[in-house]
């Protein structure tokens, strides 16, 4: 028998996604194409795809493993957040994969958020362009002032 699945993520590609120009979106060394409206700010769920613009070490390739754990990073900052700036830093972050992911393009859906007392959990399902591959989840802590980042001028 087959085992229950989640249904699977109905994003539409990367490429066909805008730029996220938020502070937020310019300010990483990513290129982040936004799912939801809204981007980081986002008041609910957040869905978006997100790939490197530098190498990790110069003159080599990113492994699928870096590639993931550099997404996953982001969980506190799109699960922990909405249309305030994000009380929460990273405590610990971990990786449940089911394959290594394919291609360059990470997809990271928020499925999950618990926070009471300055401490809090999130999770988020991970995607490439095939489909689902792993799930990443943080624990976090509240700063003592919002996080905020620097705007360009």
């Amino acid at each position: 028998s087959e085992a229950w699945q989640a249904p699977e993520w109905d994003a539409p590609p990367p490429l066909e996604l805008a730029v996220d120009t938020s502070p937020e979106g310019t300010y990483l060394p990513l290129e982040v194409r936004p799912v939801t409206p809204g981007g980081f700010r986002a008041a609910g769920r957040k869905r978006l795809w997100l790939r490197e613009l530098h190498g990790l070490v110069e003159g080599e390739d990113w492994t699928p493993l870096q590639r993931t754990a550099a997404a996953a990073d982001l969980v506190n900052a799109i699960a922990n957040s909405g249309t305030e700036p994000n009380w929460f830093v990273n405590a610990d972050l971990s990786l449940h994969l089911g394959r290594p992911a394919v291609g360059e393009w990470i997809g990271l859906d928020t499925a999950g958020h618990v926070s009471e007392a300055g401490v809090a959990v999130a999770w988020c399902e991970l995607y490439d362009e095939r489909g689902r591959f792993g799930t990443a989840a943080v624990s976090s802590v509240a700063a003592a002032a919002p996080i905020e980042l620097p705007t360009s001028s």
